[in-house]
């Protein structure tokens, strides 16, 4: 099986499709979990990684409908 894309990574694939407003809370809380001990890779990493790509969905179903 393929290795797994690390949150970052998941999070710059759908980057260009989130709102100014979400990838800023995305990098300030990131930033912070990291500046506080957290590590990248993690599970609250991968969890603001699923909600970049909640967002990117939305975003993406929203223009199928314009």
């Amino acid at each position: 099986m393929g290795e797994q894309l690390k949150p970052s990574d998941r999070i710059a694939k759908v980057a260009h499709l989130l709102p100014p407003e979400a990838l800023n809370d995305i990098r300030t809380r990131l930033g912070d979990w990291v500046l506080s001990g957290g590590q990248p890779d993690d599970a609250y990493a991968a969890q603001q990684a699923r909600f970049a790509e909640n967002v990117a969905a939305a975003v993406l179903k929203k223009r199928s409908k314009n």
